[in-house]
C-alpha cells in the first residue's frame, strides 16, 4: 500500500545570549511554537547570576527545518546544533502488515470459539485470543508512536548567558615572591 514517507527528525541546539537576554529569547522560542503550529513539551528556566533556561519544541515535521533556520535568526550565537533524521517507513509498514495477520489470526480464533464444544475447548481458544488481542494492542501502540513521531518533530533549544570574563589583576615582578 502506498504509505507517505514516515521520518522522525529531532535537534538540539545551544544558543549564547547577552546579559538579560535569557528571557527575551525563551519567550521567542514559545512564541515561535505557536507559529509553526506546535507546541511546547518542556520548558524550564533559572534566574540568578548567570539565567539559563531549555525549551523542547514539538513541531510538525515539515516545519522542523524552517524552525531550525528560525532559531538561528534569533539574537543569540549558535554555539552548537546537532539535527537527525531517520527513516521509519519500512519500520511502520512492516507493523502494519504484523497487525493484519494478527487481526485475521483473531478471527479465525474467534470463528473456532464459536464452534467450541466443551468448555475446555472453549477455554484453550479463549486463551489464544487474549493473547493474539494482545498483540495487536502493542503492536496499535507502537504504529501511534511511529505516526507521533513522524508527524511531530522534536527540538530542544538551551539558553545561556554569555559569561563575562573577570579582569585579572596584574603582578609585578618585583613584589611577592619573586622578590
Amino acid at each position: 500500500p502506498d504509505v507517505p514517507d514516515k521520518v522522525v527528525k529531532t535537534g538540539e541546539m545551544d544558543l549564547e545570549v547577552g546579559t538579560g537576554e535569557v528571557p527575551h529569547i525563551l519567550d521567542r522560542l514559545l512564541g515561535l511554537a505557536t507559529l509553526k503550529r506546535g507546541f511546547v513539551a518542556e520548558s524550564h528556566s533559572t534566574e540568578g547570576d548567570v539565567p539559563s533556561g531549555s525549551v523542547t519544541l514539538r513541531i510538525p515535521v515539515q516545519s522542523f527545518d524552517d524552525t531550525v533556520a528560525a532559531v538561528r535568526q534569533l539574537q543569540a550565537k549558535v554555539v552548537s546544533q546537532e539535527t537527525a533524521g531517520q527513516d521509519v517507513t519500512s519500520k511502520y509498514v512492516d507493523l502494519q502488515a504484523r497487525l493484519k495477520a494478527l487481526q485475521d489470526t483473531r478471527n479465525t480464533f474467534l470463528t473456532l470459539l464459536s464452534k467450541a464444544n466443551t468448555i475446555g475447548e472453549t477455554l484453550a481458544v479463549q486463551q489464544h485470543v487474549t493473547d493474539v488481542q494482545t498483540q495487536i494492542e502493542q503492536l496499535q501502540g507502537q504504529i501511534k508512536v511511529l505516526g507521533n513521531q513522524s508527524a511531530l518533530s522534536t527540538l530542544t533549544v538551551t539558553v545561556d548567558q554569555r559569561m563575562v570574563p573577570l579582569a585579572t589583576k596584574t603582578h609585578h615582578g618585583k613584589s611577592g615572591f619573586r622578590k
